[in-house]
This record gives structure tokens, sequence and C-alpha cells, in this order.
């Protein structure tokens, strides 16, 4: 199969470079408080790098210092069909349950 990526960019400013190790942490946000009724949490990158592992792809960021974030989503896209393939899920699976995702 093929990868898809999607980029989503914006022009927030980035983030400090002494944060940018702990955007993946859960919890962990730049946001102001108060921000907003469904934002600042610090669940949105690293909930989105789990799923993206999870069926084979990754989340990536590169960050612009003053300027902003690039995030770059792959996503795995099997070749052929998926029947027979029920292990290589488990494997997956298992993969995001016990791989040290800090909740912190």
């Amino acid at each position: 199969g093929q990868d898809c990526y999607i980029r989503i960019s914006d022009r927030g400013g980035g983030i400090p470079p002494e944060n940018v190790e702990r955007a993946w942490h859960f919890n962990f946000t730049t946001a102001p408080q108060g921000m907003g009724e469904l934002s600042g949490f610090g669940f949105g990158l690293s909930i989105s790098r789990v799923y993206a592992r999870y069926w084979g792809g990754d989340l990536s960021l590169h960050n612009l210092e003053n300027f902003g974030v690039d995030t770059y989503y792959r996503l795995g896209v099997p070749a052929g069909n998926l029947e027979g393939k029920e292990q290589e899920w488990e494997k997956r699976r298992h993969y995001v349950s016990c791989h040290g995702y800090r909740t912190h």
C-alpha cells in the first residue's frame, strides 16, 4: 500500500523550543487559560499520534518558532484487503497500550 499524508498548518506563533518535546505529553498545553470550551486541554496532539500509530501511521511536528507549526499526519494504507490481518491489528493495539505514553 501507499501512505497518505495530511498537513495541518497554523500561524499561532509556534511552540517555544523548550516545550516542543512536552507537546506530546497528555495534559500539556500552551494555550491561554479560558481560550475556549473545547480547546487547550492538552489532548489533541497526544491522542492524534496514538490513533495514527494504531493504524500504522504517525504524527510529526515541524515547529516554526515565532510563526506557527506544520503537523504531518501520516496514515498507513494497507495493501490489498484486510482479510486475515487481525493479528496485525492486535499487534498495533498492544503497541499503543504498552509503549510508555505519558499521562501527565
